[in-house]
């Protein structure tokens, strides 16, 4: 349902990933230093319920050992307007664009607006609020920016992020879930 995945140049020894006491995962890192796991069908066995706290403990080599945790995301729901796959959705660009969701207690939600306009290129806004908005609100100014009857995608990433440290170093701990959905601007 999820996915964890570190990547940077330096070792910091082996990674395990706790849920409470069940071990999900000890990662070693691969032969450029990064390190990588996913949950879900490519690895059945790494798996946590959404809202879970997950312990991250690094054993140490070139980076020093670190410890975090990390309350992983719950999915987005309640969103409108609703999203598909299948079906656009229409966005006017004359009105503001409301875009909300049931709120959470995750750390950000961003919303982004992909249009795709042909040999012009593409437009792109991105705003980013506090999960416990639950709504967000794209301007006209911005909208109008964007070509009637262009295509387009809208997303939704809901993320939590946490800091693990250690004697001299930071890492940050980053959880996230996306919903898309196409749209047609008019």
């Amino acid at each position: 349902r999820g996915r964890a995945v570190a990547t940077w140049g330096l070792a910091a020894g082996t990674i395990t990933i706790k849920d409470g006491t069940a071990t999900l995962a000890n990662m070693s890192p691969g032969t450029n230093g990064a390190y990588g796991i996913t949950s879900g069908a490519m690895n059945p066995t790494v798996k946590w319920t959404p809202g879970d706290t997950l312990a991250v403990t690094a054993a140490g080599a070139t980076v020093d050992a670190f410890t975090g945790n990390l309350v992983t995301v719950v999915d987005l729901a309640g969103i409108t307007p609703t999203l598909s796959l299948t079906t656009a959705t229409n966005v006017p660009l004359a009105t503001a664009l409301v875009v909300s969701w049931t709120a959470g207690t995750a750390t950000t939600v961003r919303v982004t607006l992909l249009a795709a306009k042909g040999t012009a290129g593409d437009g792109l806004i991105s705003c980013s609020v506090n999960d416990s908005a639950g709504t967000v609100t794209v301007p006209t100014a911005l909208l109008s920016k964007l070509t009637t009857g262009d295509n387009g995608v809208l997303s939704l990433t809901r993320q939590s992020v946490n800091m693990a440290t250690g004697a001299n170093v930071s890492v940050q701990l980053l959880s996230s879930t996306t919903s898309t959905g196409l749209v047609k601007f008019q």
